[in-house]
């Protein structure tokens, strides 16, 4: 029996974000008897921390490689630790690159030592700060280094690979559907162990970062109480701005109907037991989770600087982020939930973002590019 193709997947960290996510739904569909994944990642922040994939990635047959977080200072000594990764393990026959910003330089060297090399867009936009323009210049070496480009939306593909984004393969996010398909005994589960009844309750499954614009979501949330005090508000997710968040609820004084649930690995219960998904992103490449809140039958209100790639159901109604918090709330007072649930999973699939079709599409992407075929 022969050895499994081995590609190396590379991320700044191997958290529970969406692009994690769906390289994980597809590792985990794969053959691994002809596929295998590994991954290379910042070092963690602690000599003691781990990832939260780390440990299904060694379930599955996969390793876990470190290297250097790049500071824009320490160009040398990170070139040094790809090339010394890259010489140890000849196996890698495609490198995958999902960690963009110093994708150029790891990138180049992977294809100067004869590996097929894959620049991946997972986003379309990028906060207006300092450092967040350098990491735009440096991406933008990416259309000339990688062999191939993958975006999960066409605006993330225009967005990073400019004129050059007719080349990239559309890789949609695509999830499990099976995990997702409404449970109405799951509902009524989850909804008792929490304590509620009849409430009203609206979730969101983001980060704790600027981009997820979790101010303004609590903004709409309290205007929202205004005609229904009943509401519930869930927060799956963590992140360096939660304790600000948390403090944001005290001072519009709704902390009493926020959930702060952390990170969660029963996300599909929270959906099935909510009543509407509220996502103002102030930018985004193609979440997987608006993909999941749709697999799950829920209405979506989401930012109008959202790709309207993601609307899969009609479920998903697109507001301006310069409409006021009163109007988004009044956008969500005015949907309705769907009669039954369980109607959307064929038009998920339609779409092309049940994972079981899009694990086959990456693995004839990979067998080519290795040359197997």
């Amino acid at each position: 029996m022969t050895d499994p193709i081995r590609v190396l997947q590379v991320f700044a960290s191997l958290d529970m974000g969406g692009a994690e996510s769906m390289i994980m739904n597809n590792y985990r569909h794969l053959d691994r008897s002809v596929i295998q994944f590994d991954f290379v990642v910042n070092n963690p922040s602690s000599e003691h921390a781990r990832y939260a994939f780390e440990k299904e990635i060694i379930s599955l047959g996969g390793r876990v490689f470190y290297v250097p977080r790049f500071n824009g200072l320490n160009i040398l000594s990170y070139l040094r630790s790809w090339f010394s990764l890259l010489k140890s393990h000849p196996e890698w026959s495609v490198v995958h690159g999902h960690h963009t910003s110093p994708g150029a330089l790891y990138l180049g060297l992977a294809r100067s030592m004869g590996r097929h090399t894959v620049a991946h867009s997972h986003t379309g936009g990028f906060d207006k700060d300092l450092r967040s323009r350098l990491k735009v210049l440096a991406r933008f070496p990416l259309r000339y280094v990688a062999r191939s480009l993958f975006a999960c939306s066409i605006d993330a593909a225009k967005w990073m690979f400019g004129s050059h984004w007719r080349r990239a393969r559309l890789m949609k996010n695509a999830i499990d559907v099976n995990r997702f398909e409404f449970s109405p005994e799951q509902r009524e589960l989850f909804r008792h162990n929490l304590g509620f009844k009849e409430e009203l309750i609206v979730s969101n499954v983001a980060r704790f970062s600027k981009t997820k614009n979790h101010v303004f979501l609590l903004e709409v949330f309290h205007a929202l109480l205004q005609s229904r005090p009943d509401a519930i508000l869930l927060l799956v997710g963590d992140g360096l701005l939660r304790s600000e968040i948390e403090e944001r609820c005290r001072q519009l004084g709704i902390d009493e109907r926020v959930r702060f649930l952390g990170v969660r690995d029963d996300v599909p219960d929270i959906l099935h037991a909510s009543d509407l998904f509220l996502f103002p992103s102030l930018y985004e490449g193609l979440p997987c989770v608006l993909v999941e809140a749709q697999a799950s039958g829920l209405p979506c209100v989401v930012s109008d600087r959202v790709t309207r790639e993601v609307d899969a159901t009609g479920l998903v109604s697109f507001v301006s982020l310069e409409e006021s918090p009163e109007a988004w709330a009044e956008v969500m007072l005015s949907m309705s939930p769907i009669s039954d649930r369980h109607i959307v999973k064929g038009h998920i699939i339609s779409k092309g973002y049940d994972v079981r079709g899009a694990s086959r599409e990456l693995a004839d992407f990979y067998l080519n590019a290795s040359g197997a075929c």
